[in-house]
């Protein structure tokens, strides 16, 4: 009894934790959903129409306030909680029965199995109804950004379809009156419908009034205009065509979307990094086969060297000058990117083996143990773990 007593009260413990985990992980996945869902719809709409505005992005109040949302009637974290708790009870019925029959661990060990994957199912089915949620909710500030007055509900049509999403297909609302659950996905659990925007006349779109960015060809993906997104000098965003961000005659380049975030350390302090004679520095993060450019709301690009040299051949700063990567670990292993640039690009690059650390004088120490690298911060004597390689073209370092 004691043994089982020791059981209910871990049970109730994992599943516990179990729900901050599922909480926390959702919050972030939604939130970075919303963001995902608010960009796409603007897409979609500026490239239809062939008006690239700039508008705002969405702000996180106004993710939170639809995350906080209790528009089935309960919150989201607590239906986690409820999925939990029935699981934890189920958990502890089948370990006392279990125990009271005289059932093999084996025997157990299977029902536990059974009972887990039940709980997975009503996990999946949670975050798939809410992620329903929270996309059209996106969808619906992009509509308001953009002054759609009305949208069309849609329906995915197959024999799985559900007979009222089938009878809204098609059907349209005005944007003022959604309601999830009654003319807005989700209609039910598991619900795979989403809406659609009613587009306003040609003459109506008031281009006069908006500052347009530049053209999206029909070859750019949502992606691409995501990359190419920049901020405007009232804080709102537009795309440009340009990928590359260039510092003046500092002779630095960042590469960026257009929309790196100037608060991160290694932007911050990139201009004061002194440069070295005859090579031309490109400031970003990055790993031993890649380079990667983090956004204001957690975005994450990543560039291969084909793409990173492409940006870079086309820079003004570049003019075929040496190169040295002030990119974490890009020196790193064998065929390392600072390799593929450099075969590219056919000139020499220099790229460290270990993470770059770059204070406010703009000045770099190799570590990839943050214990010496924070020593080294503070002012203390220490030495580096890591080097710069320099990589030769077509050939070894």
């Amino acid at each position: 009894m004691n043994r089982l007593k020791e059981l209910d009260e871990k049970t109730s413990e994992l599943c516990g934790r179990l729900y901050n985990a599922e909480v926390k992980t959702g919050h972030s996945f939604f939130s970075a959903e919303i963001d995902k869902a608010y960009k796409q719809i603007v897409f979609d709409v500026q490239k239809g129409t062939g008006v690239s505005a700039a508008f705002d992005i969405i702000p996180q109040s106004r993710i939170d306030k639809i995350l906080n949302t209790e528009w089935s009637g309960e919150h989201f974290s607590k239906r986690v909680w409820g999925n939990t708790q029935t699981l934890a009870d189920g958990l502890k019925n089948d370990m006392l029965v279990g125990i009271m029959s005289g059932k093999s661990e084996q025997r157990m060990a299977e029902d536990i199995m059974n009972r887990c994957a039940v709980g997975a199912f009503e996990a999946r089915r949670l975050v798939r109804t809410e992620t329903t949620y929270i996309s059209n909710q996106a969808e619906l500030e992009g509509y308001k950004e953009l002054d759609i007055e009305k949208y069309e509900f849609s329906a995915c049509l197959d024999n799985r379809t559900s007979e009222i999403c089938n009878d809204l297909d098609g059907k349209v609302f005005d944007v003022k009156d959604a309601v999830p659950g009654k003319n807005l996905p989700p209609m039910h659990p598991f619900c795979r419908s989403t809406t659609l925007p009613v587009l306003p006349s040609e003459e109506d779109l008031d281009r006069e009034l908006a500052e347009l960015g530049d053209e999206i060809g029909a070859d750019v993906d949502f992606d691409e205009w995501v990359k190419g997104l920049q901020k405007t000098e009232d804080g709102r965003v537009v795309y440009r065509a340009a990928s590359v961000d260039k510092s003046g005659e500092s002779g630095i380049i960042k590469l960026s979307s257009k929309f790196v975030n100037p608060n991160e350390k290694l932007y911050r302090y990139a201009d004061s990094i002194k440069p070295i004679d005859g090579f031309c520095d490109i400031v970003c993060h990055g790993s031993p086969k890649e380079l990667i450019i983090n956004g204001f709301n957690d975005e994450e690009w990543t560039y291969s060297a084909k793409q990173a040299a492409e940006m870079i051949r086309n820079s003004s700063e570049f003019n075929g000058k040496k190169i040295r990567l002030i990119s974490c670990q890009t020196g790193a292993g064998d065929n390392c990117i600072a390799q593929q640039i450099a075969d590219e690009l056919g000139v020499e690059v220099m790229a460290p083996t270990e993470i770059v650390n770059v204070n406010s004088d703009g000045e770099m120490f190799l570590s990839d143990n943050k214990f010496i690298a924070d020593m080294w911060n503070n002012g203390e004597a220490v030495s580096e773990t890591g080097k710069w390689l320099v990589f030769k073209p077509k050939g070894g370092s």
